[in-house]
């Protein structure tokens, strides 16, 4: 199992009003980070396609997330 640290919560962001806790959840794995959707009503996408059921994918640098009308950018590394 992933330590807690390893997992982020997009409804915990202050832009996020709109996003469930169960929309989405992003999670730290060996080989780089994945998305899934969880049981929220409105779908959860990337790059332009909705995920769908509890389907989780690899997220790559430069990938477009978008979910309950807020989109994100997911890059890998540290920022500036």
């Amino acid at each position: 199992a992933a330590p807690d640290d390893a997992f982020v919560n997009l409804a915990q962001e202050p832009a996020a009003e709109t996003v469930s806790r169960a929309h989405a959840q992003l999670a730290a794995l060996a080989g780089g980070w994945q998305i899934a959707h969880l049981s929220s009503v409105n779908a959860t996408w990337v790059n332009g396609q909705e995920l769908s059921g509890k389907a989780a994918i690899l997220l790559r640098d430069g990938d477009r997330i978008e979910v309950a009308g807020v989109a994100l950018t997911f890059r890998l590394g540290v920022p500036p």
